[in-house]
């Protein structure tokens, strides 16, 4: 996948130039045509004749005619529109061949693909209703709530949730993320319990309404971040100050403290004097940077201190305030239907090369419910929990085969453990990865 990731970012690069190369042409192009516009009119009002007679008059008619074309000829107005075109249109021509490179790409990597012998047809039967849940909640979380209240009565959710009319009971949620699989894959693999299948139903009015509340406020805050007024997000933390990361808040103090900096240093002097020594226990050291700061507040951005002046800085704190915003709630910090799209494009090709050796090899089969017979790579911000996978059975550690680290520090899974004790925890034998010996009764379990 990375030929393609490089391919569409290439595209993404072209693109934006291309969009901004034909924005500046056109506004180009507004602003000359604006100008001969205005000669125009002042060449007409500057006129010999009367404006009644210049307009009215065919002796008029023609004076403001020729002048026009004389204005227009000096400025040389036709070759200006000419070369913009084609300035603009060179710029779409290598956008379309970079467009076209990479569906090659695309062709070349998922060549003679039947999507139809790699998936379940079957796998979503009888779940429209956590999959409905799942849509709704996505147009919540990312703020598209033109389209909540749409979905919602298309796919009949508020109907169903009153034909049901029962509560929804909240250690539901509770119990699902406390448990060894998410919700999601015990509802897949049909493993939950009738309590668990409560989560089911459709979400009710007040359900939908009280989500839909909670996440304007949460966009409502991140748009005043995104024009630098950090007050509503600073409220919201001392709010919610106990039930927080404390760094969050200490990260939006010192990024209020960095823009009064900028402004008016007695502001910021007496911000830190207001804000800061509650926070002094935990980050003294960051704390006395941002003192020394003032020493080289003409010249920040050459200073030892420029880091402050990260362009991402916002964006970064907007990131984490949409975390721990979302922590709050109980939630994922992206929308778990995004997760769940984004996961499986990325082991799409795996399991489309896994399917065409399993279909050329006749005999071989895979019967292991719930598992996959490859190794599926992630990038880390979708390993949502650790995994220990034992160097000598190469199976997953489960709770019931932990992993067990030896006297020597090498770690294996219990069920491999007692296969080279025998089962005798007071035998003695060799690591199977250095010289030492160990036995099994001081392997201490390893937690993830």
């Amino acid at each position: 996948m990375d030929t393609v990731l490089k391919e569409y970012e290439k595209v993404a690069k072209r693109q934006k130039l291309t969009a901004d190369s034909t924005a500046d042409a056109i506004d180009t192009l507004i602003a000359e045509l604006s100008n001969v516009r205005n000669e125009i009119q002042t060449a007409a009002a500057n006129s010999d004749l009367p404006m009644q007679d210049a307009v009215q008059s065919p002796e008029g008619k023609t004076s403001r005619l020729s002048a026009a074309r004389n204005i227009i000829a000096q400025s040389s107005l036709s070759n200006r529109v000419k070369a913009l075109a084609s300035q603009a249109s060179e710029a779409h021509k290598e956008l379309t061949s970079t467009v076209a490179k990479y569906a090659k790409v695309l062709d070349k990597k998922f060549k003679n693909v039947d999507l139809d012998t790699v998936w379940d047809p079957h796998a979503l039967d009888n779940k429209e209703r956590v999959l409905n849940n799942t849509i709704l909640q996505h147009f919540i979380r990312e703020g598209r709530f033109e389209f909540v209240d749409m979905f919602a009565r298309e796919a009949g959710i508020t109907a169903a949730a009153a034909m049901e009319g029962e509560p929804a009971d909240e250690s539901v949620n509770m119990d699902l993320e406390a448990s060894e699989y998410g919700p999601f894959e015990m509802i897949l693999s049909g493993d939950a319990t009738e309590k668990e299948k409560k989560v089911l139903k459709h979400m009710s009015v007040d359900e939908i309404q009280a989500m839909k509340e909670k996440f304007t406020e949460m966009y409502r805050i991140l748009g005043e971040m995104r024009q630098k007024n950090l007050s509503p997000a600073l409220i919201w933390c001392q709010q919610n100050r106990g039930n927080l990361d404390s760094s969050l808040e200490f990260t939006l103090d010192k990024q209020q403290f960095i823009q009064l900096l900028q402004e008016d240093r007695s502001m910021a002097l007496n911000y830190a004097k207001q804000k800061f020594p509650y926070f002094a226990k935990s980050n003294l050291k960051e704390i006395q940077r941002m003192m020394c700061s003032f020493l080289y507040v003409r010249n920040l951005d050459k200073s030892p201190y420029a880091d402050f002046l990260s362009p991402s800085a916002l964006a970064d704190l907007e990131r984490k305030f949409t975390s721990e915003y979302c922590t709050l709630l109980g939630l994922p910090t992206e929308s778990p239907l995004y997760a769940s799209v984004t996961i499986g494009t990325a082991a799409l090709p795996t399991i489309i090369k896994m399917s065409s050796i399993m279909k050329d090899k006749s005999g071989l089969e895979w019967t292991q419910a719930g598992e996959l017979p490859v190794e599926i790579p992630l990038h880390p911000r979708y390993r949502f929990h650790s995994v220990f996978a034992c160097p000598v059975s190469k199976e997953m550690a489960t709770e019931e085969n932990p992993p067990m680290m030896m006297e020597c520090g090498h770690v294996i899974c219990k069920e491999s453990l007692n296969r080279l004790c025998k089962n005798n925890t007071a035998t003695r034998f060799k690591c199977p990865y250095c010289p030492q010996e160990s036995i099994a009764s001081a392997a201490i379990r390893v937690y993830f």
